[in-house]
């Protein structure tokens, strides 16, 4: 199929040259002047009939009335050629029980760029805090800013200061954990 031009676009016949003037005229018989005379009506017009538009080409296919009377292909079957993998995909259907599920914002002070360090973090708060100040609720952690709870947390607003130890999983460090 060829491409098809966006816009109506004027097609010139191969390149003649007009002459400008009477045919017998030279620029040195018509005048001192060094600009070639002016082209007369007639040849403008000559000019302009040389000239052909292209006609837009038809539809190749009229849209449906309805989306409802679209249909969409069916699928083709199973592939038989290539390697067969295992895809692995970042989202889940997850069926939970008649409980309220609590997003809360986290922002981990100072800010790390890797989400392991945001997670260690994570974990050593739920280890200290879960009995005490969480409510022994086991949160989800997204490793950047949200974390999940099926119910809600005892506070509304808490601030708390985590304190790691160098080692291999990470930098040690103080950070400052405010849940809101």
């Amino acid at each position: 199929m060829s491409p098809v031009p966006e816009q109506h676009q004027a097609i010139e016949t191969p390149h003649q040259p007009v002459p400008y003037g009477r045919p017998s005229e030279t620029y040195s018989e018509a005048g001192s002047s060094s600009q070639p005379p002016e082209p007369t009506t007639h040849q403008v017009t000559q000019q302009f009939q040389q000239l052909a538009v292209q006609p837009e080409p038809a539809a190749t296919q009229a849209l449906p009335a309805s989306s409802k009377s679209m249909r969409f292909p069916l699928r083709p079957g199973k592939g038989n050629k290539g390697t067969r993998c295992i895809v692995k995909a970042n989202h889940f259907l997850a069926q939970l029980p008649d409980k309220d599920l609590h997003q809360y914002d986290v922002s981990i002070t100072p800010e790390v760029s890797s989400r392991g360090v945001n997670r260690t973090v994570m974990e050593q708060l739920v280890k200290l805090y879960r009995e005490s100040h969480l409510g022994k609720r086991l949160p989800a952690y997204d490793g950047r800013k949200s974390l999940y709870t099926a119910g809600p947390l005892p506070f509304i607003q808490k601030d708390f200061k985590i304190t790691l130890l160098d080692d291999d999983d990470g930098p040690g460090g103080v950070w400052c954990v405010p849940m809101v």
